[in-house]
This record gives C-alpha cells, sequence and structure tokens, in this order.
C-alpha cells in the first residue's frame, strides 16, 4: 500500500497506530503494515536534511514504538521483531559516517530505548551489529557533550546478558565503564561548565578591581606611585594616604581572586583530563568489543 509521505500522512498513520493498538480485534496482518509504515516515516523523518522538527518526530516515533513493544498490545511474532531489528539497525547505519550534531545521534538514546524494549521480549537474535551501533553513538554522544549517552549506557546495562551481542560486551569493557559510571562521571560536564562560569566570574572581578586601582593611582596628588612603601615618599597628604589605604585593600582582595582563579584553572585540567580518559574508554571498550564480537 502507498505510504502518504506529507504530515497529513504521519498524523493519520499515529491515529491508526493508536486505534488498532486499542482494538480488541486486532488483525496481525494490520499490525506488521502499521509497524512497516511507522519504521518508514521514521527512516523519512531521519533524513538527511533532518529539521529540528523532523528529530523530535523521530524521537516521538521511536518512544511510540518502545511503549508498544513495552505494553504488549500488538501481538509481534518473532518473525515481526526481526523485521524490526534488521531495519532499525539499517537505518541507524546509515549516522555512522555523520557529525556528532546529526540526526542519527540525536534520537540514538531512543533507539536504545526500543532495542531494550525488544531485547527483554525477544532474545532469539544476535544483537552483535545493533550494540556496537549503540556503543558507537554512545561515544558520539559523549564527545558532543550530550547527556543522551548515559541514557544510552543505561538501556545497554539493562539489558538481559542471556542475548548474544550484550553478554560479549558485558564481558569485555563494559565493566570499567560501569565503575566510571558509578563513581560520577556523568556529573563532570556539569562540574566543568559551573567552572567556566565561576572562572569568566572571578576574570570579570578581577579586571574590575585592576581598573579600580589604576583609577586611585592616577588621582594620586605627587605624580608617585601610592603603592610604593611609605618611607621612599617625603610627605604623604591624607587624601594621598588614603588613596593608600584603598588600594592595599583592593591589592589583597585582587591577589584573593587570583589564587582562586588558579585553583579553578587546574581543577579545570583535571577535569578535562578525566572526560578525556573517559572518551578513551569508551572507544576502548568498543574497539574490544568489536573484535570480540567477530572473534
Amino acid at each position: 500500500m502507498h505510504r502518504d509521505h506529507s504530515q497529513d500522512g504521519l498524523r493519520a498513520h499515529r491515529i491508526a497506530l493508536t486505534t488498532h493498538c486499542l482494538d480488541d480485534r486486532r488483525d496481525d496482518r494490520c499490525s506488521c503494515r502499521l509497524l512497516e509504515d511507522h519504521l518508514g516515516y521514521l527512516e523519512q523523518a531521519l533524513g538527511a536534511d533532518a529539521q529540528p522538527d523532523d528529530v523530535g518526530q523521530a524521537q516521538e516515533m521511536l518512544l511510540e514504538l518502545a511503549l508498544i513493544i513495552r505494553s504488549g498490545t500488538m501481538a509481534i511474532s518473532a518473525a515481526g521483531y526481526r523485521r524490526i531489528l534488521d531495519r532499525l539497525g539499517r537505518i541507524y547505519a546509515r549516522g555512522m559516517g555523520l557529525e556528532g550534531g546529526s540526526a542519527f545521534v540525536l534520537t540514538a538514546s531512543d533507539y536504545a530505548d526500543v532495542v531494550e524494549a525488544i531485547g527483554n521480549r525477544f532474545d532469539d537474535y544476535d544483537y552483535s551489529r545493533i550494540v556496537g551501533q549503540l556503543l558507537f553513538y554512545m561515544g558520539q554522544l559523549y564527545r558532543s557533550r550530550k547527556g543522551g549517552w548515559v541514557t544510552v549506557y543505561e538501556h545497554l546495562a539493562a539489558m538481559p546478558t542471556r542475548i548474544e551481542g550484550v553478554a560479549t560486551l558485558k564481558q569485555n569493557g563494559f565493566a570499567e565503564i560501569h565503575r566510571w559510571a558509578e563513581e560520577g562521571v556523568a556529573n563532570l560536564f556539569h562540574i566543568q561548565r559551573d567552572i567556566e562560569a565561576r572562572q569568566l566570574e572571578l576574570h570579570d572581578r578581577a579586571a574590575h578591581i585592576q581598573r579600580r586601582i589604576d583609577q586611585l593611582r592616577h588621582q594620586c596628588t605627587d605624580g608617585r606611585d601610592p603603592a610604593a612603601p611609605l618611607p621612599e615618599r617625603r610627605v604623604v597628604s591624607l587624601s594621598d594616604y588614603r588613596l593608600i589605604d584603598r588600594i592595599r585593600r583592593l591589592q589583597r582582595e585582587l591577589e584573593l581572586i587570583l589564587r582562586e582563579l588558579d585553583g579553578k584553572r587546574q581543577t579545570a585540567r583535571l577535569i578535562e583530563n578525566n572526560i578525556r580518559e573517559f572518551e578513551q574508554k569508551l572507544q576502548s571498550a568498543r574497539r574490544t568489543y568489536l573484535v570480540r564480537a567477530v572473534s
């Protein structure tokens, strides 16, 4: 049957899918057709020129598919599950040559949700290729500083080890990723953003104080540096003495700010090193998995 590729066609399809799921007299052939149409619309949304609205639609369609599978409202056969997994695998294979902002990367956590939902209902399938894809997208999400990598990790961790591909993953490299996740690696980007914000705040404050110090120095009446030691000055007027006192208080404040700024820089370097180290762990885990999966 011809599928209407327009937005009206997609809307009509989603209404038909919802109605079908609520119908107690569901026809298996109709279920298969609706699921095929659903995957067709998903593939269309993930096209090369996908826009933000398309990405949102793809996420919604993947969520709907995961909910349908978990609810068991459709009696999907083993062949049906295989068709869904095969189709999803082909769709997401296309995105593996694209950069971190692609629609495939942005919807990878939703893809993982569907895979986990199927994996907990159907284990008579070799998930090796799909697990490899999810590891790839998890690395892409992490590298592009997107929190969805944690969701992909959680879906992979929730899949049963009896599944071919998942057992290989959990036996090779995944334990190290799990340890980092337990130790709070997901918080590194948040900490990094907080440190960067504080550094900007300290930079602005230091610049403001330095400008104020320079202004006060220009107010000195005898043209000498008001920050010079007092014994080197023959006569110090009361106004200059007050300027000196204010300048020295500002200099002490500036020194404290610069010390804190230096500490923040050191912490920022440590956080960045941890981020890079975990990125290498993800790459290593994927390489190890791929080697084991084909051996």
